[in-house]
């Protein structure tokens, strides 16, 4: 391969060809070994530490997306794999990410109490699967 050219971060990859030339790096190597990355990594964490909630310019309050409110409220309230409606702690679910760490958990969920989808942490309670249908099937019935 005359036309190759392997990757100049050092992992030792051939890149892609683009337009008859080879890259001089594969895509998100180009920073490796850089001294300058761990600062700009730190300043970058910290503005957005500034930025969140209402600071942010994207804020939407509460007329955010549904799945952005159950973001929202995972981040803001800690599960604790008890089901708040029933007492019962569903069987423990493993899967691993693709960063390789592996993770346990009780497969529990946030249901809305009200039915009005509001940034109120309090206005959601914990609920095993078959709890969170029986309650969302009693509230459309209502």
């Amino acid at each position: 391969m005359t036309n190759s050219r392997l990757c100049e971060c050092g992992c030792g990859r051939v890149t892609r060809i683009v337009n008859g030339a080879p890259n001089r790096y594969i895509l998100g190597h180009s920073s490796r070994g850089h001294k300058n990355v761990g600062p700009w990594r730190a300043i970058i964490a910290a503005k957005a530490r500034e930025n969140r909630d209402a600071k942010h310019p994207m804020w939407l309050g509460d007329s955010v997306g549904y799945n952005a409110l159950h973001t929202w409220v995972r981040t803001r309230k800690e599960m604790t794999g008890t089901c708040s409606e029933c007492g019962e702690s569903p069987q423990p679910v493993t899967y691993t990410r693709k960063s390789g760490q592996v993770i346990t958990r009780r497969m529990t969920e946030w249901a809305n109490i009200s039915g009005e989808y509001r940034r109120d942490v309090d206005d959601y309670r914990e609920l095993c699967k078959p709890c969170h249908i029986r309650f969302d099937r009693g509230r459309k019935a209502a």
